[in-house]
């Protein structure tokens, strides 16, 4: 089972959908890493604007770079933001075994978006 991340354009359409299917025991070394020098915020759900910043270069390395910090930022909607950092790491964390799956999650976007389809009309 791999993870995914969809990142939307402007008008919050799916602009692109990144998938990693190998997460290496490096990532996961490099996880903790940030959450034991950064004052345990990744335990804490608490960060630092810097910290968000280390979090989502995070992300990026994780998903081998096919994006940079400024297209995560831009591509994730301010609604989800902390709510998609919390899954990646929570899927690197437990080697995947997260509560909601990737499946749940996108239906809750899509029916997320069809609601606000039929609130626009």
């Amino acid at each position: 089972m791999g993870l995914e991340l969809n990142l939307y354009d402007e008008k919050g359409k799916k602009k692109e959908t990144y998938r990693v299917d190998f997460i290496s025991a490096r990532h996961y070394r490099e996880l903790m890493r940030l959450n034991s020098e950064n004052d345990q915020m990744i335990d804490k759900l608490h960060f630092t604007d810097y910290q968000m910043d280390l979090v989502v270069d995070y992300v990026c390395t994780l998903f081998g770079s096919k994006f940079n910090v400024d297209d995560f930022y831009d591509g994730v909607n301010n609604e989800n933001l902390f709510e998609e950092i919390v899954r990646i790491i929570s899927f690197v964390n437990t080697g995947g075994r997260t509560p909601a799956t990737e499946e749940e999650a996108e239906k809750k976007r899509q029916e997320k978006e069809q609601q606000e389809t039929t609130t626009k009309s």
